[in-house]
């Protein structure tokens, strides 16, 4: 009879998500979308139609979806991102994209189209595929003492 029971809460406990690590629940929640503004307009003054969808994944794996101007640059997005979390620390943080299965941190000041994937800029009027470009926000210095942290 116990075993029936244990049966049943683990099965109520998968439907509900209850139990698991972090980044595993958060990684099966919906995207959150945000957007960057924009400072940069083009001569027509449309936005639209240079703004391109950014990837980023957080440590906790939720995912949020950033719309930015093709000339942002990293500092842009990864501002966003520590608002958006409430990130005091923020010193310690960066983006990373993902090579050869390797994180390679990207620096602030370079526009995302530099670390973006081939095809992430072009028009998308005139491309024929979605270019998926993802970020992932890392720990970039590790503190000796936990005290210091906020």
């Amino acid at each position: 009879m116990k075993q029936s029971a244990v049966l049943n809460l683990t099965a109520a406990a998968s439907q509900t998500n209850l139990f698991g690590p972090e980044f595993v629940r958060m990684s099966s929640e919906p995207t959150v979308f945000l957007s960057v503004p924009s400072s940069f307009m083009n001569k027509r003054g449309k936005v639209e139609e240079s703004q391109r969808k950014v990837g980023v994944v957080l440590l906790n794996g939720q995912k949020l979806e950033l719309c930015c101007d093709v000339k942002a640059i990293c500092k842009d997005v990864l501002d966003m991102v520590v608002a958006h979390i409430g990130l005091v620390e923020h010193n310690l943080f960066s983006l990373a994209y993902l090579k050869d299965d390797e994180f390679y941190f990207v620096e602030p000041d370079a526009k995302l189209s530099k670390v973006a994937p081939d095809g992430w800029k072009d028009d998308p009027k005139k491309k024929k595929i979605d270019v998926n470009f993802n970020l992932f926000l890392r720990i970039k210095f590790f503190q000796d003492d936990v005290n210091l942290i906020q």
